[in-house]
């Protein structure tokens, strides 16, 4: 079955995603994404971006460059073709399940270091991940990946 196309942060098949990113250049993907949903990111400072595929996931990871005084924040969001947000990992303050924008989904906290983690529900055999470094001081990284992947959830397809 062929998923629906996204506005501009598109769900492709990992058979016909990978023979299209060995066309365009390295990263392409995070910057669409980046000026798709995050469009107000670049008032907030400059943001390097790196695409990489692993442990069953295709991710882009920003960073909050060092340069021009950022702090260096980073987060990562990450489409998992394979594993709903049932397979989320404990990250060892247990498995909750929430919605964002009325989309089923579950988030997982490291106490130790506050990375949290927040999947979105793609259909019932993939999602969207937003995972967000902590900072054991703060200990908000789950309220800033879910007002990350509220800005995410308006264009991913609707749920079959």
């Amino acid at each position: 079955m062929r998923r629906q196309p996204l506005k501009q942060f598109q769900v492709i098949p990992p058979a016909v995603f990978r023979p299209r990113m060995r066309a365009h250049p390295v990263g392409l993907v995070c910057r669409l994404t980046l000026v798709s949903c995050f469009p107000d990111l670049a008032e907030v400072g400059k943001f390097d971006t790196k695409y990489r595929e692993g442990g069953g996931a295709r991710s882009c990871y920003w960073r909050h460059s060092f340069e021009n005084g950022g702090d260096g924040f980073t987060f990562v969001v990450s489409v998992r073709d394979a594993q709903s947000i049932e397979t989320v990992v404990d990250g060892g303050g247990g498995v909750h399940r929430d919605e964002v924008n009325q989309r089923p989904s579950a988030w997982t906290v490291d106490p130790q270091f506050d990375d949290c983690t927040f999947a979105m529900k793609i259909d019932e055999m993939s999602r969207v991940d937003v995972s967000v470094a902590g900072d054991s001081e703060s200990n908000d990284s789950c309220e800033v990946a879910k007002v990350i992947a509220g800005m995410i959830e308006p264009n991913l397809p609707e749920i079959p």
